[in-house]
């Protein structure tokens, strides 16, 4: 008689159509599959697996839930996270947030028993913080919490969020262009989850959600609590053969003006002062635009399906070497830049 099969249990932490990848107590993964036709299965379930190959398994059995969420469209239903303690809701200054979608997140929060925890990122945006806040005040009365900070400042970001996360299993949720995947790169730095500009013109982001992910949080951050954040990813992982490149900073024509080098020109141009931070001794790498879309066009036809690329910069320059630059070729001096 041969030997029973070892069964093991361990969590789901990310899941691409009817691929999973399962956690086990000791930190390893495997590639899981669901037997049959069936799935059933989400990120943040806990499974029951028979362990096939060197990193393979099948799911035999997804364990008991606290609760299930599901998101849908006009086609569909499909279940996307499992066993969530707390719903963090990312609005933010700017786009414009929709009240109808943050309130049906809070209503399946409360329906699921999970906790609500609304963010208000982009704080930095002042002219039209105090609008949102207005918008976030019927909530306040009832008793939904409010973070209100900025993802670009990391110190910030850990002191406001730390005593909310630690020891708990929390769902990132929010529209396209509110800054998620910003927020999640300063809560685990290991993502390095791509991050785009919102469109102006359409007042909305530029991202579709396709795949979920589970991370967990740095134990500094979660003040040895633990915790672990499920992160909706933005690149298409379902069967696509995908290749993924990472650049250095970018600049270029039609570069929103909210980045530094389009910023800074259009300052000088209309007289605004220079807002120059700290003292200038951040190095940045530095791309053209058209350099990094022949880049995107070399791993397009020559790169390996599944392979990440790194695309350099051709100069590094502090921010004040660059601003100095700046100056020189607008004829402007150093009393343009305020600190």
């Amino acid at each position: 008689m041969s030997a029973p099969k070892t069964e093991l249990e361990g969590r789901i932490i990310a899941a691409h159509g009817r691929h999973y990848r399962v956690e086990l107590p000791d930190g390893s993964t495997r590639q899981c599959f669901p037997r049959g036709k069936k799935a059933g299965a989400a990120v943040g379930d806990y499974v029951r697996i028979t362990p096939q190959g060197l990193d393979e398994g099948a799911i035999d059995a997804v364990l008991p839930r606290r609760n299930l969420l599901y998101r849908s469209d006009e086609m569909r239903s499909k279940q996307f996270a499992a066993n969530v303690d707390q719903l963090l809701i990312v609005v933010a200054v700017e786009p414009t947030f929709s009240d109808d979608l943050t309130g049906r997140a809070l209503a399946g929060a409360w329906s699921a028993d999970i906790v609500p925890l609304i963010v208000l990122n982009k704080t930095d945006l002042t002219d039209g913080l105090a609008a949102a806040r207005e918008r976030l005040a019927p909530l306040r009365t009832l008793d939904v919490p409010i973070v209100e900070l900025s993802a670009k400042e990391p110190q910030a970001v850990h002191e406001q969020l730390a005593p909310h996360l630690a020891g708990k299993t929390s769902l990132l949720l929010g529209q396209s262009g509110m800054g998620k995947s910003t927020l999640l790169n300063t809560l685990v730095p290991d993502a390095q989850a791509a991050t785009r500009e919102y469109s102006t013109a359409l007042d909305m982001g530029r991202h579709t959600t396709t795949s979920t992910r589970l991370y967990h949080l740095p134990r500094s951050l979660a003040r040895e609590a633990g915790g672990d954040l499920i992160a909706l990813s933005y690149h298409r992982t379902h069967g696509l053969p995908v290749r993924v490149t990472r650049c250095a900073n970018n600049y270029g024509p039609y570069q929103h003006p909210e980045k530094l080098i389009p910023r800074f020109v259009t300052n000088l141009l209309t007289g605004r002062p220079l807002p120059l931070y700290g003292d200038g001794s951040n190095v940045r790498e530095w791309l053209h635009v058209d350099d990094h879309c022949r880049a995107i066009r070399l791993v397009a036809e020559l790169g390996v399906p599944g392979e990440i690329y790194h695309v350099a910069g051709t100069r590094a320059l502090t921010n004040r070497e660059l601003t100095e630059r700046l100056l020189n070729a607008l004829g402007a001096d150093w009393s343009a830049v305020r600190r």
